[in-house]
């Protein structure tokens, strides 16, 4: 009997931008709106930015774009577009959301009476010396959604859509469709994912200084290549047809012999 992500994918799918503006996604929209509010109110009396409220409003895009990747896996996404849409336009609406939110806080009564108080203590603010803080929310805010969004899908989406809908990972990357070879996509998914979560932390560990943890993660970055080129099959036929001969892909000599007329598979 075949495992449930062996089965034909019943999941329907969804275009790109019906995800960015589904009724879950205005939903975390708001969630990013109000927690941009709240933190404004919160970060007055923390002139000294002793606290994180005043980080909430960078809460909305970071929240975003972790949905926006993360919400294909049960809409239906089946193509990179579903991923990377959302992964780009999320962040940013809700970048340009909690942006205008926060310029309209500003300018509210309230907030400027009490932040008037803190002012006449000192009129140095750690988190208002500058001003309104909407142009930090829109191109920080933006910023770190993206990095959120593309470690989320790398490091989760990848591996639960290799290992909970491999049919349809198999489609997206352009991988072989034989039953036989599920189990190798599985694990391809899943090392690919390791590796590229790897150079992510190789390049971060050798930048800041850490090059004992670097070396650690060169080693379980070419680990992870070495089993993606094991166990990753590809669909030579639709790769050539896609993406040109020289973007097929590599394959071990094991895996070529495979392609040949008449040859006998033996892979499980």
């Amino acid at each position: 009997m075949s495992s449930p992500s062996e089965e034909t994918s019943t999941v329907p799918a969804s275009s790109p931008l019906r995800l960015c503006f589904s009724a879950p996604a205005i939903a975390v929209l708001v969630v990013g709106v109000i927690a941009t509010v709240i933190g404004e109110f919160l970060a007055i009396p923390d002139d000294q930015g002793e606290t994180v409220w005043g980080y909430l409003p960078f809460a909305g895009p970071v929240l975003a774009g972790v949905f926006g990747v993360l919400q294909p896996l049960w809409r239906g996404g089946r193509d990179v577009q579903a991923f990377t849409v959302p992964m780009f336009l999320l962040p940013f609406v809700a970048a340009v959301v909690c942006s205008a939110a926060s310029l309209i806080v500003w300018v509210l009564p309230a907030f400027q009476n009490a932040l008037a108080v803190v002012l006449a203590r000192d009129p140095w603010h750690y988190w208002y010396d500058g001003g309104p803080v909407w142009m930090p929310i829109l191109l920080v805010g933006y910023a770190v959604g993206l990095i959120a969004a593309a470690i989320v899908w790398i490091g989760v989406s990848i591996p639960v859509m290799a290992i909970a809908r491999t049919r349809d990972f198999v489609e997206l990357n352009m991988l072989d469709p034989d039953p036989r070879y599920l189990r190798r996509a599985r694990i391809s998914g899943v090392a690919t994912s390791v590796m590229l979560l790897g150079i992510v932390a190789m390049v971060t560990c050798f930048v800041l200084g850490h090059p004992g943890f670097g070396w650690l993660f060169v080693v379980v970055v070419i680990a992870a290549a070495v089993t993606v080129v094991a166990t990753q099959r590809v669909d030579r036929k639709r790769r050539s047809a896609a993406l040109g001969e020289l973007l097929v892909g590599i394959e071990t000599p094991r895996h070529e012999s495979a392609h040949k007329p008449g040859a006998r598979r033996t892979d499980t």
